[in-house]
């Protein structure tokens, strides 16, 4: 290297930066080749196939649910490792948690979509966690579970219309239900269903299981439900009970982000904090001019000024659609008190 000129080195970082590119490129290629070779047999092999073959539809089913499931574990992390499909006249769904397999036991359909949309109708509640429903009863914990898998099925138009009519089917009479459903659809909108309302529930699941009161948790997950569909129109949303102890703020006005006003923001969370005792995280919301670099500053003044605040993790998004417009720039910051 010490004998090496100037000329050298950037003839080598030049070449360097030549195969970095040409393997993206080659990388992207692949992606799109693998890609093609997926759509020809889905649509091509498989619909022949599964004519004279019926356990090649359950294998079709089986790699078609796994791959839209799972290519994006990192997004949703989605609590079962793999989905095991088998056709029988009684549906069900059994979990392996050795092998961290779910077994959904489905009907029969001639129809791909139909059979994808039944095994995600089933399997939706263990996909969030392998302790929603013995937690929250069947109805209740698919309610939740549902905004995951529509969420995952948006990119595949012909299963989610079927699965939605399943969900109709099941749900359309019940008035409750209904709005249930709206809110997570409008909370869906802006990611808060996923980084604030599931954050939760996953937190609890993950501390009590299943050995939970119904009773006191439900109300409460439908408190914060209708917070996070309806956060504009909130002035201090806040859910203090027996599982969450929480407050929502929003951050990201242009003139605050421009003079560095946090100190009202303290002033909020001890105002809820003397309401609320036993006050466990806040949620750090901001939608539009809210930059990276004042996000930054203002979580490291809440550190300073809080003490015993601490982040728990930060996400940066576009939201799907929010107040009218669509792939609007978001934040959501997890803080926890120790």
């Amino acid at each position: 290297m010490a004998n090496m000129n100037y000329k050298d080195v950037l003839a080598i970082i030049g070449f360097i930066t030549i195969v970095v590119k040409l393997l993206e490129l080659l990388g992207k290629l692949f992606d799109e080749i693998a890609d093609f070779l997926t759509k020809a047999k889905i649509y091509i092999y498989y619909p022949i196939i599964i004519k004279i073959n019926k356990k090649k539809h359950k294998d079709y089913v089986e790699e078609y649910f796994n791959k839209l499931l799972f290519s994006n574990s990192i997004e949703w992390p989605l609590a079962m490792g793999n989905v095991k499909i088998e056709w029988t006249d009684e549906e069900g769904v059994e979990v392996d948690l050795k092998e961290n397999l779910l077994l959904v036991r489905v009907e029969y359909a001639s129809k791909v979509e139909e059979a994808l949309a039944r095994v995600a109708f089933l399997s939706a509640p263990y996909l969030v966690s392998r302790y929603l429903e013995p937690a929250l009863g069947e109805e209740f914990s698919r309610l939740v579970a549902i905004g995951v898998v529509e969420n995952l099925l948006q990119t595949h138009p012909p299963v989610l219309a079927r699965f939605r009519k399943l969900i109709d089917e099941a749900y359309g009479a019940n008035n409750e239900y209904k709005e249930l459903l709206s809110l997570i659809t409008r909370a869906d909108d802006t990611s808060l269903y996923k980084h604030v309302f599931l954050y939760e529930l996953r937190e609890i699941l993950g501390m009590f299981g299943a050995r939970v009161d119904k009773s006191k948790l439900i109300p409460e997950l439908k408190e914060l439900l209708h917070i996070v569909a309806n956060l504009e129109n909130i002035d201090a949303p806040k859910v203090c009970g027996y599982y969450m102890n929480l407050t929502i703020v929003r951050a990201g006005k242009l003139m605050k982000v421009a003079l560095q006003l946090w100190e009202p923001y303290i002033l909020y969370i001890e105002k809820i904090r003397r309401e609320c005792q036993n006050l466990q995280r806040i949620y750090i919301v901001s939608a539009g001019g809210f930059t990276s670099k004042a996000a930054e500053r203002l979580l490291k003044y809440m550190e300073e000024r809080l003490p015993n605040l601490r982040l728990l993790g930060r996400f940066e998004y576009r939201a799907r659609y929010y107040k009218g417009k669509a792939h609007v720039p978001h934040l959501v910051a997890i803080m926890e008190f120790k």
